[in-house]
């Protein structure tokens, strides 16, 4: 579940998560222009880190997998309900700090997309995924 949850984290970040509104009156005439934006197009430290950690949840099943010991402060639970956390805090953050675009001077209007919801969702499966890891057997190799 924790790898299903991170690569819906990861391809989220390429669904629109703004819309851009900008109305512009000429006279009697009103035009409205829409333009909306993913993440990886609105790239930044907050879209880096949420590829970052979903890229290291999925290193570490595949490592797993793969049988490779790797030894561990904490149990694999713990660092998937730390990195699922850390996506939601991430998240949110972008929710009220949303990148700004600009036209000539014109300050836009914006608007969250499905993708954000998206990716929002995939995060919390993360932190819970992690949470009932920690509660089953601990891991073996940490």
């Amino acid at each position: 579940m924790a790898a299903i949850a991170s690569l819906v984290l990861i391809v989220s970040e390429f669904f629109p998560w703004y819309r851009e509104k900008l109305t512009v009156k000429s006279g009697d005439k009103v035009k409205q222009y829409i333009a909306e934006h993913s993440a990886i197009g609105t790239f930044s430290f907050v879209e880096i880190a949420l590829l970052i950690t979903a890229a290291s949840v999925l290193v570490l099943l595949f490592a797993r997998a793969e049988g490779h010991a790797i030894r561990l402060p904490i149990s694999d639970g713990t660092l998937f309900a730390s990195a699922g956390v850390w996506a939601i805090f991430l998240i949110v953050f972008r929710t009220f700090d949303r990148p700004g675009f600009s036209y000539e001077g014109l300050s836009l209007e914006m608007e969250l997309q499905w993708g954000i919801a998206v990716a929002l969702i995939s995060a919390i499966v993360l932190a819970l995924t992690g949470l009932s890891k920690r509660r089953s057997k601990p891991d073996i190799d940490s």
